[in-house]
């Protein structure tokens, strides 16, 4: 069984200028290029295999497939939304075949996409996969200096909570458990804290080895 190459340690910055330089965004793409990035675009932890059975069925009936949202370059576009029809597909189609494609407008759309399109179908994210989605991109933007820079934050509580469907009081709790563990990374490189950010940031912001071109 075919499973699509994840791209799990990308630098949203570098992903932007990838998206901001391709200028074509082609309607369609051959299946074989589509890539994934689950770490950060995609809040659902666990794939439901019923709803990939459901899309597969459709194909079979000759139904109306609605495109994948994508995003970033052109030769190799990262699925925002639709990870289910998109394992569906490799399980009907060959390789070659053209997959219809939306694009996202930029890296905030992106992330915003992945939890909001999930909500409006049936395999919807839980609040489970939802909160530690949240976090996952608290912790990035912390450590991209975009949320603790000058003691300040990038978005507001309110915003944040709307951009992953979180209650305002949870982001509040992610706020104070980030600015602890920045306290502690200032202190002491050995502190417990900091050793919890590091296993939980472990992964490496730089492109993998992989054709962007």
């Amino acid at each position: 069984k075919h499973q699509p190459y994840d791209l799990r340690d990308l630098c949203p910055e570098k992903l932007q200028a990838l998206h901001t330089k391709n200028q074509s965004k082609p309607s369609s793409v051959r299946l074989s290029a589509l890539r994934t990035a689950k770490y950060l675009l995609q809040p659902r932890e666990t794939e439901r295999w019923d709803t990939i059975t459901a899309v597969k069925d459709g194909i079979k009936r000759g139904n109306t497939i609605p495109p994948l949202l994508v995003y970033g370059s052109a030769r190799q576009p990262i699925v925002v939304d639709g990870h289910h029809r998109l394992a569906a597909f490799h399980e009907v189609y060959p390789q070659e075949q053209l997959i219809e494609v939306l694009w996202a407008e930029d890296w905030d759309h992106a992330v915003h996409a992945t939890v909001h399109e999930n909500q409006v179908n049936q395999a919807a994210v839980t609040d489970r996969e939802r909160t530690r989605y949240a976090w996952r991109h608290l912790m990035l933007d912390a450590k991209r200096g975009q949320l603790l820079a000058d003691g300040d934050w990038k978005l507001s509580k309110a915003e944040t909570a709307q951009r992953h469907l979180i209650s305002v009081a949870q982001v509040g709790n992610f706020r104070r458990e980030l600015n602890r563990l920045k306290a502690a990374l200032e202190a002491s490189q050995n502190h417990p804290l900091v050793q919890r950010l590091r296993r939980q940031l472990s992964f490496n912001l730089d492109l993998e080895v992989v054709d962007f071109a």
